[in-house]
């Protein structure tokens, strides 16, 4: 038997259900089964059917066996679950499913108190998302007291960029506005029953919406998923890094020195860097040199941002010299540059954050061989270069 597909109407929409599944039928395709997403249906020759919607007394709880038999001689057979109801059809000549108005609103209360319930969820997630958000700059204020609110938002949006949080926002957005609906869609069918003349919304157009809806949903949250997976961190060779022409080597800075191989404490192994490449081309590297010794071999710790959307450079460069930087960074002019916030406060380590051309980069510096003319210089002929 061959089967087709369709995008499931909400399980809300009774009325436009039971047209939309009486249409289907006359052109030959049946409801077999009903999904969250998708509704399949059989190919067949055209008949004459109607569908009725039962409330259940669970969502997605088969009926009970003495129920369905007593609908079946009443010439009803089930099809199906279908969200807060089960599905039922019959032949044109048949009697309605429900001829009592009052009873059947009655049976209908506790699907409206399910909606009602979801909106609150829906309404609670919006709030949860909103406190995550203030969450997360009291925390990052809290460890870096010298951040304004202000560089804790560009700096974030800097490193995540802007079509996560976007993609969430639109998301929660979405699923509150879908749940107001469901409830105001449904409570105008409960008055439709009571006998309240209220005209009902064109089929196509119903569908028309409905379907764009749920495509724009599921569009939206496997941007999201994809999204989540390109931000996943991993480690690869420092070599095969991307944006490596932005990378500072300790050689560089310590001409005489021996490069130790071996692993550290915490299993991080010579010549390996932790990478995050989101799509804004951010970079962070841990370049470590690791010695089997005492352990005071001079090591690097850098940090690459190019800035993608309307944030600003200086904002942003300012705020990773803040975050970043031990000591308090004070801005400098330098030729070449945008912005430079270079710090020697601490004996022996050099931090600096320079921007140029929206490009960004944060180095952190121990050892004794270079100071903070030297890291400067060299740092902006890595950022410079093409």
């Amino acid at each position: 038997m061959k089967h087709t597909y369709r995008f499931s109407l909400p399980g809300w929409a009774v009325p436009q259900q039971q047209e939309y599944y009486t249409a289907m039928a006359k052109r030959g395709l049946f409801v077999e089964k009903r999904g969250t997403w998708l509704t399949r249906f059989s190919k067949g020759e055209p008949k004459d059917l109607i569908y009725r919607l039962d409330a259940a007394p669970g969502r997605n709880q088969e009926p009970e066996e003495e129920q369905r038999r007593f609908y079946e001689s009443c010439g009803w057979r089930f099809i199906c679950k279908a969200d807060y109801f089960h599905l039922y059809c019959a032949h044109s000549d048949a009697g309605e499913l429900h001829t009592d108005p009052q009873w059947q609103s009655q049976t209908l209360a506790p699907v409206k108190k399910s909606l009602r319930s979801e909106l609150l969820w829906a309404a609670v997630e919006v709030i949860f998302w909103c406190l995550l958000a203030w969450f997360n700059f009291f925390i990052t204020r809290g460890l870096h007291d010298e951040l304004t609110m202000a560089e804790v938002a560009a700096l974030t949006l800097a490193q995540c960029g802007f079509v996560l949080p976007c993609l969430i926002f639109l998301l929660i957005v979405l699923k509150l506005v879908r749940s107001i609906v469901a409830l105001t869609g449904f409570s105008r069918y409960l008055r439709q029953i009571r006998g309240e003349n209220i005209h009902p919304q064109p089929l196509k157009r119903f569908l028309r919406i409905q379907h764009g809806t749920s495509a724009l949903y599921a569009c939206i949250f496997l941007s999201l998923i994809l999204s989540l997976f390109l931000l996943m961190p991993r480690s690869v060779p420092m070599e095969q890094a991307p944006e490596n022409q932005h990378l500072l080597h300790l050689e560089q800075l310590e001409p005489d020195i021996t490069v130790f191989q071996g692993t550290s404490q915490l299993g991080v192994e010579s010549g390996q860097t932790d990478v995050i490449n989101v799509p804004i081309a951010s970079l962070q590297l841990d370049n470590t040199q690791l010695s089997d010794g005492s352990g005071n071999s001079p090591w690097i710790f850098q940090h690459y941002i190019h800035l993608s959307g309307p944030l600003d450079p200086g904002l942003v460069t300012q705020a990773m010299a803040k975050y970043w930087a031990l000591g308090n960074p004070l801005a400098m002019d330098v030729p070449g540059l945008d912005y430079a916030f270079p710090d020697d406060s601490r004996a022996g380590m050099v931090e600096l954050c320079i921007c140029k051309d929206r490009r960004i980069l944060f180095v952190q510096y121990l050892g004794h061989a270079s100071d903070v003319q030297d890291v400067l210089r060299l740092a902006q002929q890595a950022l410079t270069t093409s």
